[in-house]
Formats: C-alpha cells, structure tokens, sequence
C-alpha cells in the first residue's frame, strides 16, 4: 500500500520577488516587490531603481496616516488622490500589493463606497509599512 506523502513546502519566491505573503484566507498575495519589472520598466538601471525605492520609503511611508487623516476630515476626494497617486508610484516600483490595495481603495472611493475604502486603509497600512521595512532593512541595510 501506498502511505500518504506530506505536501511538498511551498517553493520560495522566484529572484526579483520579495516576500510574498498571504492573505487572511491562505491565498497567496501580490509580492511585496517585483523588483524584476521594476528594473525592466526602468530599462535595466539598477541604481535609479534603487534610488527611486528609498524615494518611495522616505517619502510615503506615512500615506495610510494622510489618507485616514483625510477620512477624518471627511475629505474623501483627497483621500482618493492620495490613493490614486501612492498606486501609480507603487506600480512603477513593483510594490504590486500596495499598487492593488490603493487602486480598491481608489476604485471604491470613486463608486462612493465609503465603507468598503475605509476597510481597505488598515491592510493598505499593513503592506506599505512592510513594504517600507523591506526597502529600509533588508534591500539597503545599514
């Protein structure tokens, strides 16, 4: 008789992909970074994408807090741009999970989905602040 065999470990990501990551559900996410499209969209120029990384660390870090603030202040067409503008810079990096969460967030704050946009900020949170710790630690350490 056959004996069942454990499932083989999932395989680690392919070069260019950090930490993929799951959702709540065990369904795998977007990577945190593609850095093989990045590189490509920037036509092979490792420095600039390096340089455009810690651009992106510095100076987003703190979008999830800008975008709840605008909330708070009931200000959701800020609150869109913001969502609108972080997608666009995410997506030219290869963050593709902070790129989907900021295009929902986007999207639902155009169909005037208030409750769905809200709920999205804390995992939108979530991804930029590891995507941040990722490009602060572990692609330009110290």
């Amino acid at each position: 008789p056959v004996s069942p065999r454990e499932p083989d470990p999932p395989a680690p990501p392919p070069p260019g992909m950090a930490t993929p990551g799951e959702t709540e559900q065990g369904t795998p996410q977007a990577p945190l970074l593609d850095l093989k499209s990045a590189l490509r969209r920037l036509g092979g120029n490792q420095a600039l994408l390096d340089e455009l990384l810690q651009n992106f660390q510095r100076g987003h870090f703190q979008a999830a807090d800008a975008i709840r603030a605008a909330f708070d202040q009931g200000n959701t067409k800020e609150a869109e741009h913001l969502s609108h503008k972080v997608k666009g810079i995410a997506g030219n990096l290869g963050a593709n999970r902070i790129m989907e969460l900021a295009g929902s967030m986007e999207k639902a704050l155009r169909a005037g989905d208030l409750d769905l946009a809200r709920s999205l900020v804390e995992p939108f949170s979530q991804a930029l602040d590891a995507t941040c710790h990722l490009i602060a630690n572990d692609l330009n350490p110290p």
